[in-house]
C-alpha cells in the first residue's frame, strides 16, 4: 500500500494563516475566494495583526482597500510609507502616481472611519510635496484619533512644511500610552524646518516614555531646549542615539553647552545611553558627543573606509572614550578598518579602565572569550 502524506486540508487555520502571511494583499483576496477553509485561514486574526503596505507597490490596485474593509478590526501594528526614497520630479509623481495616490486617500478615510486603533505605527520615506497635501492631511487626521498608541517610528516622514515634530503633536491622545519613539531624520530640510522647541514640549507631554531612538543632532538641539525650558523626563530609561555621514558639519548644531551637560541627571534622571557611530569620527567630533556626563551603557562604532588618518583618529577616540565612559561601558562593538594588533594598546588601555565591560566585538571577534585579561575584578576574586 502506498504511504499516505497529510495534505494542506490537514493543517490547522493558524498555520494556514501564517503560509498566507508570505503573499501579497491580490493573492491573499484570491485564496479568500478559493474554498470556506482557505477564507477561514485568511481570517485568522494573527494574519492581519500587522499591515505593512506600500504606497508604490501595494496601491497599483484595490486589494489592500477590500482587505482592509473586511479585516480593519484586527489591526494592531501599521507601517506605511514608500519602498524606495522619492526621487522624481512633481511633474513626473504626478503622471506615474495619480491613481495611486487616490486609492491611498481612500485606505486613510477608511481608517479614520472605522475608527481604526494601533498599538505600533511606522511611518517611513514620506516626502512633503504638492501631490500628497491632501494624502499628509489625511494622515494626520488618522493620527489624532488614536489613543492607544504604544510605539511611534517615523523614518524621514516628512510633512507639514517638513517639521516632523507636528506628527508628535498630532499623537496627543496617546501621551499616556506612548512608550517608545524613533525618529531618524537624514534630509537637509527636515534640519532646516525642525522645531526644537515644539519637538521638546511634545516629548515632555509623553509622561510614561521610557525608550527614545534619535539621531545625535535632534537629541543636541533637543537637550539644549530641555536644559533651558527646564523639562525632566522622569521616566526615560532608554536613549538610543544615532549618527551617521548625513551629518557633515556636527559644529554647526553642537550647542551643548559644559554647564548644560552637568545637569543630564537632573532632567533625565533615570536614562542610559546607547551610542551607535556610523561614520569616520575626529577626536575634535567626538568629544562633542562622549561626555562623561552621561551613563554610556553600550558603543557601537562603524569606520567604513580607511583613510590616512584612521590610525589616529581611532587611537584618540578610543582613548576619550575610556577615560570618560570607565564607570559605566558595559558592551563595545567596533568595526574598523584596522587589525587587532595594530590597536593592540588601545584595546589594552580599554580593558585597564572600563572595568564594567561585558562584551567587547572587534572587528566580529569577541574579545572577551579571546583573552583572559577582560575578566572582571569580581571574577578574579577581586573586591
Amino acid at each position: 500500500m502506498a504511504q499516505q502524506y497529510p495534505d494542506w486540508t490537514t493543517l490547522p487555520n493558524e498555520i494556514l494563516g501564517n503560509i498566507f502571511k508570505l503573499l501579497p494583499s491580490r493573492d491573499k483576496m484570491s485564496f479568500s475566494s478559493t474554498c470556506r477553509r482557505w477564507r477561514d485561514a485568511v481570517e485568522t486574526p494573527s494574519l492581519w495583526k500587522k499591515l505593512n503596505v506600500k504606497v508604490d507597490e501595494d496601491f497599483n490596485e484595490p486589494s489592500v482597500i477590500f482587505l482592509t474593509q473586511n479585516y480593519h478590526h484586527y489591526i494592531e501594528e501599521l507601517e506605511i510609507g514608500w519602498s524606495v526614497p522619492y526621487v522624481l520630479s512633481e511633474k513626473v509623481f504626478c503622471l506615474r502616481h495619480k491613481e495611486t495616490v487616490k486609492r491611498v486617500g481612500r485606505f486613510l478615510i477608511l481608517l479614520f472611519e472605522r475608527f481604526v486603533q494601533v498599538k505600533h505605527l511606522v511611518i517611513h520615506e514620506w516626502y512633503d510635496i504638492y501631490q500628497l497635501k491632501k494624502l499628509c492631511y489625511l494622515l494626520m487626521r488618522f493620527l489624532k484619533q488614536q489613543n492607544r498608541l504604544e510605539s511611534l517610528t517615523l523614518i524621514n516622514a516628512n510633512m507639514n512644511e517638513m517639521n516632523f515634530s507636528n506628527l508628535l503633536m498630532a499623537c496627543l491622545r496617546s501621551k499616556s500610552t506612548i512608550k517608545h519613539i524613533a525618529l531618524h531624520y537624514s534630509t537637509y530640510n527636515s534640519r532646516k524646518y525642525f522645531d526644537s522647541w515644539n519637538f521638546a514640549n511634545s516629548v515632555e507631554m509623553f509622561y510614561n516614555l521610557e525608550t527614545l531612538t534619535i539621531d545625535c543632532w535632534i537629541f543636541l538641539l533637543f537637550f539644549n531646549k530641555v536644559c533651558i525650558l527646564q523639562v525632566r523626563i522622569c521616566k526615560l530609561k532608554t536613549l538610543n542615539l544615532y549618527m551617521d555621514d548625513t551629518i557633515r558639519k556636527l559644529d554647526t548644531i553642537s550647542i551643548v553647552r559644559e554647564s548644560q551637560w552637568e545637569m543630564f541627571f537632573v532632567y533625565l534622571p533615570r536614562a542610559t545611553v546607547n551610542l551607535n557611530v556610523d561614520k569616520p569620527m575626529r577626536d575634535e567630533q567626538f568629544k562633542k558627543i562622549i561626555q562623561k556626563h552621561y551613563p554610556l551603557i553600550t558603543f557601537t562604532w562603524n569606520y567604513p573606509n580607511y583613510k590616512e588618518s584612521c590610525y589616529v583618529d581611532c587611537c584618540q577616540c578610543l582613548e576619550r572614550l575610556a577615560n570618560l565612559q570607565f564607570k559605566t561601558l558595559e558592551n563595545i562593538r567596533l568595526t574598523l578598518p584596522l587589525s587587532e594588533e595594530q590597536l593592540k594598546d588601545k584595546i589594552g588601555y580599554i580593558q585597564k579602565k572600563c572595568r564594567k565591560v561585558k562584551s567587547f566585538v572587534f572587528n566580529n571577534v569577541e574579545l572577551i572569550k579571546k583573552f583572559t585579561h577582560f575578566e572582571s575584578p569580581v571574577q578574579n576574586g577581586v573586591t
